[in-house]
Parts: structure tokens; sequence; C-alpha cells
């Protein structure tokens, strides 16, 4: 993330794949593990289209292999499907430190591997 201040570093933990239910739900992929933890990342920057917008999150759960969330401001189910396919990103920042030779994913993409 050359040029960019530590303020400014976004990294994707999840994105919308559709909705859940009738009222504004959204079903989720998370890529933290456990796939809960995305719950815990609030606000969720959506980032679609060339736009993103700042979603707190009011409840979660795991659903099958999904997360089911309820975001403020999200009431209906046409809401939630215009987000289909929008990436969720949380500041740097908000991640917890690692430990001495542990590194989030993020970090190794576009590294060579020598074996």
């Amino acid at each position: 993330m050359a040029g960019l201040t530590e303020a400014e570093q976004r990294v994707v933990l999840g994105h919308i794949a559709g909705t859940y239910g009738v009222r504004g739900w959204v079903k989720v992929r998370s890529h933290t593990d456990p796939k809960d933890n995305i719950l815990h990342y609030t606000p969720w920057c959506v980032e679609h289209q060339g736009g993103q917008r700042d979603y707190k999150v009011l409840t979660g759960q795991v659903q099958g292999g999904f997360i089911v969330a309820q975001l403020e401001g999200l009431t209906v189910r046409e809401d939630a499907m215009a987000l289909a396919g929008a990436a969720i990103t949380v500041a740097r920042k908000s991640l917890p430190p690692l430990p001495k030779d542990e590194y989030y994913w993020t970090d190794l993409i576009g590294l060579k591997v020598v074996n």
C-alpha cells in the first residue's frame, strides 16, 4: 500500500454476496478467521461502483457458510441487493497487531515466493 499513510490504508475483510430475507439484511463472504470476526469491525466501509459509504453493523450471525448482517440504514431488500458484489473494507489501523513472524494476507499480496 505504498503512497498511503497508515490512516488512509484500507483492508478488504469481505464482500457482500447478496441479500438475506426481505428486511434489508446482507449476506457476506467473510475473509476473517473465524468468519464472524468481521462483525467486530464497525463501521464497514462498503465500496461499490466507484463510490464508498460507511455502514454501522447493528447485528449479525453465521448462517451456513456466510455471515448475515443488518446494517444501519438498510431496511428493504432492494437497497441491500444494490450492494451485491461490494467490498467491505476497514481502516488498516483497526486491525490488531500480530505476533512476530505472522502476517495478514494483504501484506503478502505481490511478494515473490521462494521455495
